[in-house]
């Protein structure tokens, strides 16, 4: 499975592109990325990509966190 921050629109440039490694199990992660430009506001997307096995997949507990303000 893969996970990106991207833009919406050529040249599709990623700010995250990290690739995880599934299993039947129950698994948690974490990782975090700094956004290295301003998006509009439908300039960029999250995506999961899954399609590269059969199965279900599920997700849970998903968040988005901002880093607090830099002083």
């Amino acid at each position: 499975m893969s996970v990106a921050f991207e833009q919406t629109a050529s040249p599709f440039a990623k700010d995250l592109d990290w690739r995880i490694g599934v299993s039947p199990e129950w698994q948690q992660f974490s990782t975090s990325f700094v956004v290295g430009r301003d998006y509009g506001s439908l300039d960029s997307r999250l995506s999961f990509q899954v399609g590269e096995a059969t199965g279900d997949v599920e997700f849970t507990g998903v968040e988005i966190v901002a880093p607090p303000p830099v002083a």
